[in-house]
């Protein structure tokens, strides 16, 4: 699952269904750059170059995995700011 929210809230304001994005059959990128859209522009409802963007990521994620995510919210969703945080520093 997927939880998004903005600073300052006691909760995650929506809490989302995530696919394989990381699929042997999937063109690199191409479904977690959908998945990242609809979080923004449907749950969020805010423009991605408009924020800033903190992710709470899984002690075992795996090193190509990050630098697919940090690479399709740089180039493709172009925001300005992206913090890998450890779950345990939060």
């Amino acid at each position: 699952f997927t939880k998004c929210g903005f600073a300052g809230e006691g909760a995650p304001r929506h809490i989302v269904a995530t696919p394989d994005l990381f699929s042997p059959e999937d063109v690199p990128g191409t479904m977690l750059e959908s998945h990242l859209r609809n979080v923004f522009l449907k749950h969020l409802q805010s423009n991605p170059r408009e924020r800033k963007v903190v992710l709470c990521e899984n002690i075992g994620c795996v090193q190509q995995h990050r630098d697919m995510i940090a690479r399709v919210l740089f180039e493709r969703l172009q925001v300005p700011v992206v913090w890998f945080a450890p779950t345990g520093l939060l």
